[in-house]
């Protein structure tokens, strides 16, 4: 059961589960889903409430936990957040080792928790467990958490300041729908955006998450202590150290002896004909008398050259996965068996000298990472906690989620540190996608307390998370938190103080935090990477550990992290030139499909109080307007409110010229809708050209010496409920048009181009591939309103691309290409000579041409040798708001089974002329979520493309599909 404080509310839970889902399955929550409209002020209610989890249960009378010849252990994987355990009303003591005080509620959400269920010495233990049916009560008592923040900062001796979000409720921010309380997030080890963050709602859940276990204590293997050791010898061999510790609840008599441990590691699909399982190494090592407690215990074993294949990343080659098995037998021939995943991979975080000067001229040190000894070039995105209440994700939605990420062309996901470690299934995904992962420990945007109780949280914390990752291959480094060495520059107090605030932060995440991870992972330093914080600018020495204390976010050291609101996105020259860029990005609304059910009509419009208090970055909706001004025809806000927007240097201003209030005097429902939804998609096609601009120049970055940019995660890849955001996946898991754009710019071979401040149009090829790329790069000069899919002019350039490299390909004049006349055969198409005599069969006259930059745009083609599949990309001479689009007809020519799949249909549309940015999407009334092999496209005259869409779920029929599709352009969005 799940009951509040006043017993007014008892209603059946679930594990996991928290008080919130709890009450939306009893329907007890009457105003609707919470993320709807309002809900999170209505329900804030529950927050501020305490919850009890209770459980009646019954142990069987036979059993030997009642017999006291045991340790019996209740077990919690966590418990979200402060609480208290009881057992037949006797409150449970904490057993962990390196907890601090056993009597003290639980305050740590991070960690695995083990309560003494009957304490006492062998024979005469206090027995708490009664026999009977139904007889025995377990309560999980959780109190608010504010009381205990609030608690916690009056009690300190100084102020330890955090950061605060707008329009959230529990946040003192001076904000229209913040301001009813201090969240003190800092205080307490919970997920910090539970509370709210610029991208996400304040529930602040409260419950149990994970597994819930009684257990009895015999000798056996600890829970989870496996790490593993790969030293990778230059014979091509593989030597593991693998790493355990048996528990034993008392000491062994010296001549009993401790048993056993062996250690069997095995390969699948090793067969001669791909299947079967083959051990390929394996090690017994005898135990010791054993002493109370943990016995650690280290088995080496060898894997041989032969039998050795290496773990790559996505993209790079392919993620086989190895089974360590480690049994522990006692004296007596009992067997107890835990079993592990293992990737043979090498992982270096290479920081070398650059000595070229930069821009700026400095110089500094390379941020990248070597995998099995090749550079890779990072690509990928920063994962959040993906629903507001985690006990609703599911293993589904990880996989959609992580597999949207591969078909990206991603290779690396940041866990952030202000969300929480996520479960053994996330990392397993990963392990078999080939997705690297920089996991961070959950600190965030905040200075933190550091008095002794914490810290032992904190230790206790990391230790048990770092062991029950270590193993895994995906994991490439550990971070010690997000952005809060760089907080130590945004407060007043810590501006003041810094010294006192320096000597905190080295205490919790140099003495504390590294200190653990170094204790349970061997790897760290020699097969994992490590930052204190991202970002950061690095060490000056490793050993001893001396930090760079320059101010974070330096261009020639470490990661970076960039926001930039009020410069133009789409101008590559406002970007910074760093060694890796670690956050990036720009906001986009969700696309109405996701918002239409919860919503209502009057919240339809820009002008609107859900518009307002949907957004939790401050500003953000007058700088995503204030963005699109720069570019883009903006659609009106209102269909029956005539507004002027003014565009200044930081954004926009919206002035009405009726006072109405919020709710709106519409109409023409449907006029509104379409006008609300345009914007929408507008707001997604600025934010993928923000990206398109800053990931082909960091791309292009990469082979430029005193640069040699390496990485590129951008903020953020998932939303945690429907809301704008930076994320370029929706809540629900469609893709947003910037997932779309992303996917062609993180492809392995990426055609770029931009136009210098010398109006030279230049065109580069990058490459991931490990080995050269030979062929022709074809540039097409195309006319916005042609109906003939031949250029006008073509240029061809020899390409000889070396492995792992960018170069420029073309540079010419921006008015050499708009004003080619065909002079040079070799270079002008027939097409356009054509054209240019009047021919009558290109369906444009030659005195209709214009030459401007509005009405011309660039194809750019690279033809591989060998290779059937063209890459494509396109360079437009003007803002897309100010070329000539012409007003053409998007259709949707066929949809198709896909043979085999249930989930999958093919989908051909077509364009009487060219079309820009078209989108196929399914509408909210179809039910249908699912993501477009391809998608914000261009269009091209005479070549209809055939796209893949994939559902999350089955597809009902064909007809579903017809009827719940719909396709638009960027042209659409005119009035």
């Amino acid at each position: 059961l799940v009951t509040n404080r006043n017993g007014s509310i008892s209603i059946p839970g679930t594990v996991p589960g928290t008080a919130h889902t709890a009450l939306m399955k009893a329907d007890i929550l009457t105003a609707g889903d919470p993320y709807y409209r309002f809900n999170e002020l209505t329900y804030s209610w529950i927050a501020e409430d305490d919850w009890t989890f209770s459980k009646v249960f019954t142990v069987d009378d036979e059993s030997h936990i009642l017999a006291g010849e045991q340790v019996v252990m209740l077990e919690f994987d966590s418990i979200d957040t402060v609480a208290s355990v009881f057992l037949n009303g006797v409150q449970l003591k904490i057993s962990n080792a390196d907890w601090q005080d056993p009597e003290a509620p639980v305050s740590n959400m991070h960690t695995f928790l083990r309560f003494i269920v009957n304490e006492g010495t062998l024979g005469d233990r206090a027995q708490l467990l009664k026999p009977g049916k139904g007889a025995n009560l377990l309560e999980v008592k959780i109190r608010s958490p504010f009381g205990y923040t609030e608690a916690r900062s009056e009690l300190y001796p100084y102020e330890v300041p955090m950061t605060h979000f707008y329009n959230v409720w529990d946040d003192n921010y001076t904000s229209t729908y913040g301001g009813k309380r201090s969240s003190n997030f800092n205080y307490i080890r919970k997920t910090a955006s539970d509370f709210g963050w610029d991208w996400g709602p304040a529930y602040v859940p409260q419950g149990i998450m994970g597994r819930v276990s009684l257990v009895t204590v015999a000798v056996g293997l600890c829970r989870p202590t496996i790490t593993v050791m790969q030293h990778h010898l230059a014979t091509g061999a593989v030597s593991l150290d693998v790493a355990t510790a048996v528990f034993a609840p008392a000491a062994s008599a010296p001549q009993d002896g401790g048993g056993k441990v062996h250690v069997t590691v095995t390969k699948s699909g090793s067969g001669a004909d791909g299947g079967g399982i083959t051990p390929v190494a394996s090690a017994t090592v005898p135990v010791g008398p054993l002493a109370l407690g943990e016995n650690p215990v280290v088995v080496s074993l060898e894997v041989q050259k032969e039998d050795v294949e290496l773990w790559w990343p996505n993209g790079y080659g392919s993620q086989p996965l190895y089974t360590v098995e480690v049994c522990y037998e006692d004296p007596f021939g009992t067997k107890q068996t835990h079993r592990k995943k293992l990737g043979l991979r090498t992982a270096v975080l290479r920081t070398d000298p650059i000595t070229k000067p930069n821009m700026w001229g400095k110089t500094g040190e390379s941020f990248f990472f070597e995998i099995n000894g090749l550079p890779i070039y990072a690509k990928g995105a920063n994962w959040i906690p993906a629903d507001a209440f985690s006990d609703r994700v599911e293993t589904e939605r990880i996989d959609w989620l992580l597999q949207s990420a591969v078909d990206a062309n991603m290779n690396m996901v940041r866990v952030w540190g202000g969300g929480f470690y996520q479960p053994d299934v996330f990392y397993e995904l990963a392990d078999a996608k080939g997705l690297m992962i920089w996991q961070e420990i959950m600190f965030a945007c905040a200075l933190y307390p550091t008095d002794e109780p914490f810290l032992a949280s904190v230790r206790a914390e990391v230790k048990h998370q770092v062991t029950r990752l270590q193993h895994h291959a995906s994991i490439v480094i550990w971070g010690g938190n997000n952005e809060n060495e760089y907080a130590l520059m945004w407060y007043d107090v810590s501006k003041q103080n810094r010294e006192l605030y320096k000597q905190d932060y080295v205490k919790l995440y140099i003495d504390t935090v590294h200190a653990a991870v170094k204790e349970v992972d061997p790897m760290v330093g020699v097969g994992r990477g490590w930052v204190d914080s991202s970002p950061s600018n690095g060490v000056v020495s490793e050993e001893p550990y001396v930090k760079r204390w320059q101010m974070p976010n330096l261009w020639e050291y470490g990661d970076v992290h960039h926001y930039d609101y009020f410069h133009d996105c789409e101008d590559y020259k406002v970007y910074p030139q760093p060694r890796f860029v670690s956050e990036h990005g720009f906001q986009s609304w969700p696309a109405f499909a996701i918002l239409k059910n919860l919503t209502e009509a009057d919240d339809w419009s820009r002008d609107s109080a859900f518009f307002e208090y949907r957004q939790r970055h401050q500003n953000g909706n007058m700088e995503i307007i204030g963005m699109m001004l720069r570019h883009y025809r903006i659609p009106e806000a209102n269909a029956s409110t005539a507004r002027d927007v003014d565009p200044l240097i930081m954004g926009a201003r919206t002035k009405r010229r009726s006072a109405e209030g919020d709710k709106l005097r519409v109409t023409d429902r449907s006029t509104q809708q379409a006008l609300f939804d345009a914007y929408l998609y507008l707001s997604q096609v600025q934010q993928a050209r923000c990206y398109e601009t800053s990931i082909g120049l960091w791309r292009r970055l990469k082979s430029e010496e005193s640069v040699q940019t390496m990485g590129i995660l951008y903020w953020q890849l998932n939303d945690i409920w429907p809301g704008p955001s930076w994320s370029t996946m929706e809540y629900d898991g469609r893709w947003r048009v910037a997932h779309y754009s992303v996917q062609r710019m993180y492809a392995p071979i990426l055609i770029s181009s931009f136009t210098d401040p010398e109006d030279m149009v230049r065109t580069h090829l990058t490459s991931d591939r490990p080995k050269p790329t030979l062929g022709r790069l074809e540039v097409h000069l195309h006319a916005w309103a042609a109906t003939d899919p031949r250029p006008l002019a073509t240029w061809r350039h020899a390409v000889e691309l070396p492995a792992l490299g960018s170069v420029e390909v073309a540079a010419r004049s921006a008015s050499e290409y708009l004003n080619s006349r065909g002079a040079h055969t070799d270079r002008a198409s027939a097409a356009r000579r054509r054209l240019l005599a009047g021919a009558a069969d290109h369906h444009l006259s030659a005195n209709k041409i214009d030459n401007s930059p509005k009405s011309m745009f660039l194809r750019m083609v690279l033809k591989e040798e060998g290779v059937l599949e063209d890459v494509e990309s396109f360079h437009f001479f003007t803002p897309l708001g100010s070329a000539t689009l012409p007003d053409t007809a998007v259709r949707i020519e066929a949809v198709e089974r896909v043979p085999g799949s249930d989930a999958s249909a093919a989908v051909t549309v077509r364009a009487p002329m060219t079309a820009v940015y078209v989108l196929l999407e399914t509408t909210a009334a179809s039910g249908l979520v699912g993501k477009f092999s391809e998608n914000a496209f261009v269009l091209m005259p005479g070549h209809p493309k055939r796209v893949v869409f994939t559902a999350r779920r089955p597809i009902p029929s064909l007809e579903a599909l017809r009827r719940g599709l719909q396709v638009r352009s960027l042209r659409d969005t005119y009035a």
